[in-house]
C-alpha cells in the first residue's frame, strides 16, 4: 500500500513539473485560455443577471487575470522564435501567481489610457500598482468570508451590484482588446511556428526589437526596485522612437487582414458570419436579462445621473458628497449601459436573423407551390 502510495506521489511530482511550451503550444494554450475567459464571461453575466453579485465579481475577476496570461505567453513565443533563452521556470510561476496577474492587469489598462498630454508618467502607474493589494483582498472577499478588523464579512456583505457590474463589464472589455489583438497576430502570423519567425524577420519588426534592445530578454529576472522598474517602462513608453515604430502596426496588420478577407469574398457563406450554423451559433451566446434586471440597471443609470448633475462649480471641490467620486459614478453609469447595450445588440441580431430566415422559408415554400402548380 505504502509502495503505491509512494508511486503516485512521485507521478504526481512529475506531471507537476515544469516544461516550456514549444511555439505551437504557446498558441495552442493561449486559444484555450481566451476561450476559457470568455466561458468565465459568459457564467459571470449569468450570475450578474440573477442577482449573484459576489460570484459574478469573482468569475470576472478570474477571467481578468486569465485573459494577462495571453500577454505573458506572447513574449516568450517571440524570443523562441528568435532562438533565444526563456527562463520558463520564472514565466511558469508568473503565470500562477494572482499578484502577477493583477499587476499585468494594471499596467496594460495604464498603457490603453495615455495621458491627455502624451507624456506617460512614473508616479501615475507606481499609483496604480499601489492598488494591487486590494484589488487582491477585494477577489478574495467575494468569494470567502473573511475577517475585517474585529467582525467577519460575508461576501455579499462586501461586493454589491455597482461592484459587481462593474468588474463584468471591465471583463468583457479586456476580453474585447486581448481578442483584437489575438486577431491581428493570427492575421500576420496565421498562429503558426513559420508564420510567427517570417513575421518578425520583417524589417519594421526587426527596427522594433532592436529599439527594444535587452528589455525582451526573458533569460533570466534580475531583482531591481519597483520604483526603478517604472521609471524605466514610463520612459520606454515615451520613447519618440519606439513610438513611431509601434505607429506602422496598425497597416501592416490591416494589409494582412485584407489577403484572406478577399479569399472570402468569393465563398458568400464564410464572408457572412451571420449565415446559417455561425448565426445559430452566435445567438446561442446571446443570454437575455430578465425585465427586472433592465429596469433596476435602467434605475441605476438614472440615479447616477442625478448624482451627477447635482455636481456643479459652487461644490465641485468641496470634500464629501458625489463630487469627490464622480469619475468614479460615470464608470458604474457606462458599465450598467454597456450590460443593456449588449442585449440591445443581441435583440437586433436575433431579429435580423428570424427575418431573414422567415423570408427564406416563406420564398422556399411558395416556389414549391409555383412547382406542383
Amino acid at each position: 500500500m505504502a509502495n503505491d502510495e509512494e508511486r503516485h506521489d512521485k507521478q504526481f511530482h512529475k506531471e507537476q513539473a515544469v516544461k516550456a511550451l514549444s511555439i505551437p503550444q504557446i498558441f495552442s494554450a493561449s486559444s484555450k485560455i481566451l476561450e476559457n475567459a470568455q466561458e468565465l464571461i459568459e457564467e459571470a453575466e449569468l450570475l450578474l443577471r440573477n442577482n449573484h453579485y459576489p460570484r459574478a465579481f469573482a468569475l470576472a475577476h478570474l477571467a481578468s487575470e486569465e485573459l494577462i496570461k495571453c500577454q505573458l505567453l506572447l513574449p516568450v513565443a517571440l524570443e523562441f522564435a528568435r532562438d533565444r533563452p526563456v527562463d520558463w521556470k520564472t514565466i511558469h510561476r508568473g503565470l500562477k501567481e494572482h499578484r502577477v496577474k493583477i499587476g499585468g492587469a494594471i499596467f496594460l489598462n495604464f498603457i490603453l489610457e495615455p495621458p491627455p498630454d502624451g507624456v506617460y508618467q512614473a508616479s501615475e502607474l507606481s499609483q496604480r500598482m499601489s492598488t494591487l493589494q486590494d484589488t487582491n483582498d477585494m477577489k478574495n472577499y467575494s468569494l470567502y468570508a473573511s475577517q475585517i478588523g474585529h467582525e467577519y464579512s460575508k461576501p455579499s456583505e462586501r461586493i454589491d451590484d455597482q461592484a459587481a457590474i462593474a468588474c463584468v463589464s471591465y471583463a468583457r472589455g479586456l476580453l474585447q482588446v486581448i481578442q483584437m489583438f489575438y486577431t491581428g497576430l493570427s492575421a500576420l502570423t496565421g498562429m503558426t511556428e513559420e508564420g510567427l519567425r517570417h513575421c518578425i524577420a520583417m524589417p519594421a519588426f526587426q527596427s522594433l526589437l532592436q529599439a527594444l534592445g535587452d528589455k525582451t530578454d526573458l533569460s533570466h529576472f534580475p531583482v531591481i526596485d519597483k520604483q526603478q522598474a517604472m521609471v524605466e517602462l514610463t520612459a520606454a513608453l515615451n520613447e519618440p522612437t519606439l513610438q513611431a515604430m509601434l505607429a506602422q502596426f496598425p497597416s501592416l496588420i490591416e494589409q494582412a487582414l485584407q489577403s484572406p478577407n478577399q479569399s472570402q469574398n468569393d465563398d458568400p457563406q464564410a464572408s457572412d458570419p451571420t449565415s446559417g450554423h455561425n448565426q445559430e451559433d452566435t445567438l446561442k451566446g446571446v443570454a437575455p436579462m430578465a425585465n427586472d434586471d433592465i429596469t433596476v440597471a435602467i434605475a441605476g443609470i438614472r440615479s447616477r445621473l442625478d448624482q451627477l448633475a447635482s455636481i456643479n462649480a459652487d461644490n465641485i471641490l468641496i470634500p464629501g458628497g458625489p463630487q469627490s467620486r464622480y469619475h468614479a459614478i460615470v464608470e458604474e453609469a457606462y458599465a450598467a449601459l454597456g450590460l443593456i447595450e449588449t442585449q440591445i445588440e443581441g435583440l437586433h441580431t436575433e431579429l435580423e436573423y428570424q427575418h431573414r430566415r422567415l423570408d427564406e422559408i416563406r420564398d422556399a415554400a411558395l416556389a414549391g407551390e409555383q412547382k406542383e402548380s
